[in-house]
């Protein structure tokens, strides 16, 4: 902690626990948000707690409901979601009397992404939907946006691939109109694959070449490879194998930094499942064999489990 914030910090300390201060509770959602904003989560959900018990006469102000919002946000990130999504349904009983749409909206993203890293996602959906309708009260685009490409991800993992796409086509001029470029590439990635699950594989190609020509013009290069690799993965459901074999091998080659472990990884596996499903069988097992591990220790454990699947099916 630099000697600045360790002087804001004294001083915010010094007037939460001054009782005689006319302005203490105000005093202490400060230290609270401060503790909060400088990653001391567990001290920010201790202040921001007593600063509600203080409250209690005054339950559902403008204050104790800002306390609860940010109580809930420090839980979360103290890896305390159960706790989180109580305070945040606390806050929200009363978001109509003292807060605004946005406020709605930004509170609602914030229990769906509660509802996310506990796995309640029917409950995250609803939370997306009613996040969508705040933001869309309130006017503001871009989080409406991104709220949409939220649930179209979701979407799209529960395998609702046609309420996934009208949803990522909604979030598409939302985004584009405040040139957030690497969300419009994350986009245009998931329409492809949308559309690619859908059937829909000249739709498909169209959307990852815009989102790999955007990437490309801006320097996103995890946008470029994951855009590359779908566009592997269409080439070969149209039957292209050389030229589904060609860009994926692009991506495995270009493996000179860490960053890029992630995507390789990837586009190993996509390349394993081609040719098994092209009829090289031999040689798609003994890329899915290298691939595992890999996989494993860049964290895609779901994609290792269905690598195993795969060749215990071959076996």
């Amino acid at each position: 902690m630099s000697s600045t914030e360790d002087k804001t910090l004294s001083k915010l300390w010094k007037r939460s626990t001054d009782l005689n201060n006319p302005n203490r509770h105000k005093a202490m959602f400060d230290l609270a948000f401060h503790l909060w904003n400088t990653n001391e989560h567990e001290d920010a959900v201790a202040v921001a707690g007593g600063l509600i018990d203080a409250l209690a006469d005054e339950r559902g102000s403008a204050l104790w409901v800002e306390a609860n919002r940010l109580k809930s946000l420090a839980l979360h990130d103290s890896a305390r979601d159960d706790e989180a999504i109580e305070s945040i349904k606390e806050a929200l009983e009363f978001a109509d009397l003292v807060g605004n749409a946005l406020d709605y909206g930004f509170m609602q993203w914030h229990l769906a992404d509660c509802y996310r890293t506990t796995l309640q996602e029917d409950k995250q959906e609803v939370a997306y939907r009613e996040a969508i309708l705040g933001f869309a009260e309130a006017g503001h685009e871009y989080f409406q946006g991104q709220a949409h490409l939220d649930l179209g991800s979701l979407l799209a993992s529960r395998m609702r691939y046609a309420e996934a796409r009208e949803s990522l086509l909604r979030a598409l001029p939302l985004l584009e109109a405040h040139s957030r470029t690497d969300r419009v590439i994350l986009t245009k990635f998931k329409l492809a694959f949308v559309d690619r699950q859908l059937g829909n594989l000249h739709e498909a190609l169209t959307a990852a070449q815009e989102g790999l020509a955007i990437a490309k013009f801006s320097n996103d290069l995890m946008g470029e490879r994951e855009c590359t690799i779908e566009a592997g993965n269409i080439h070969s459901a149209m039957g292209n194998s050389e030229v589904a074999v060609s860009l994926l091998q692009s991506v495995i080659a270009d493996n000179d930094v860490k960053e890029k472990h992630e995507t390789t990884a990837k586009a190993m596996y996509h390349l394993g499942q081609h040719l098994i499903a092209d009829g090289q069988i031999a040689e798609g097992c003994t890329m899915l064999e290298s691939v595992v591990p890999l996989l494993r220790a860049v964290g895609l454990k779901s994609l290792a489990q269905n690598t195993e699947l795969t060749l215990l099916h071959q076996r």
